[in-house]
């Protein structure tokens, strides 16, 4: 997790409803720097590693909703911005979703991969678990349907 001071945590996770550039800057930063990680944690195949982060980019996330929704119903929050602040905050927005796009590919790739594996394994197993149903014709050994056992798999990342 990013070193932050209690009164900068504090300021982000309980800031009411302002769409001040600061705390919209903090926000979209610490969690630039949340996907950062989590798409080095994807790339280095540890996706249990996820969950260290997810507390923290869940409180972002919905801090920056509320800042959000409060732009929304107000434009006047942007308007008060300087073209300055402005600019900055819509680069650093622009470097959220393109580390959002990156991530969500490396989700989709991580998922598929555990799920082509528990598949194959669930195949495998099966084969093995499956004896002989009886004899057929000319004592032939009769499989039964050729399905993959039963199995529950936790497909949360």
């Amino acid at each position: 997790m990013t070193d932050t001071s209690p009164k900068q945590k504090a300021a982000v996770t309980s800031s009411p409803a302002g769409g001040t550039f600061a705390t919209l800057e903090t926000v979209l930063q610490r969690l630039c720097d949340i996907l950062e990680r989590e798409n080095d944690i994807l790339d280095h195949r540890r996706p249990r590693e996820l969950m260290k982060t997810a507390k923290e980019k869940e409180a972002l996330a919905e801090t920056y909703d509320v800042e959000m929704r409060a732009i929304a119903a107000n434009p006047a929050l942007m308007a008060a911005m300087g073209p300055t602040e402005r600019t900055a905050l819509k680069r650093l927005a622009e470097r959220f979703r393109d580390l959002l796009d990156a991530h969500a590919r490396k989700l989709v790739a991580v998922r598929s991969v555990s799920e082509e594996m528990i598949r194959t394994i669930a195949e495998e197993a099966g084969k093995r678990q499956r004896p002989a149903s009886g004899y057929g014709r000319n004592a032939n050994t009769r499989h039964p349907a050729n399905r993959p056992p039963a199995i529950a798999v936790n497909t949360s990342v």
